[in-house]
């Protein structure tokens, strides 16, 4: 097993946008009954050996692994998954080595970080300034009451030495 992570290039996450295009209607079937997960699986599998046949792989995957890269290109793409598949592929701007999917996920981060809405960050950031002072006060609560408990012991070992205490029992017993 290999112990590094690969990283899907543009044509492999290309390749098996095609392959589960055609799989569609079952990859992405919200049943959860048996026969709809032997179905699934056995459908995974078959995406898996299509997709080691594809000429543009590098890395030959596991069903398992392109069921989880499948599922990071929808949560990523934050559109619904019928227009991930109907993607065209983008214009490269004439460099080769850029990836384009990476491209536009920057892309869109960008302009999710342009429409980020301050007051979240600000309330967040007063919270966590609340929290800080209330850890200081309950800190500081618990070190005045350990010094008194100290002090208390402290007057209770030099009367009990002195013999002030036993003097009070043996008087409380008399009573």
């Amino acid at each position: 097993m290999e112990t590094t992570k690969h990283i899907f290039t543009y044509n492999e996450k290309k390749c098996l946008r095609d392959i589960v295009k055609k799989y569609y209607a079952i990859v992405e079937n919200k049943d959860i009954h048996t026969e709809a997960v032997r179905q699934k699986n056995a459908t995974w599998q078959q995406i898996g050996e299509e997709y080691n046949a594809c000429p543009h792989v590098s890395f030959h995957a596991t069903p398992k692994q392109l069921r989880r890269l499948w599922l990071n290109l929808k949560q990523r793409s934050k559109a619904k998954p019928q227009t991930l598949l109907l993607k065209k592929e983008p214009e490269l701007n004439g460099t080769q080595n850029e990836d384009p999917l990476r491209v536009e996920l920057l892309q869109k981060g960008i302009n999710e970080l342009q429409t980020f809405n301050y007051r979240d960050q600000q309330e967040e950031c007063r919270k966590s300034e609340k929290h800080e002072i209330e850890m200081h006060i309950l800190k500081e609560r618990l070190r005045e009451a350990k010094a008194k408990a100290d002090l208390a012991e402290l007057i209770y070992n030099q009367q009990f030495n002195t013999g002030t205490v036993t003097a009070e029992i043996e008087q409380s017993n008399y009573k």
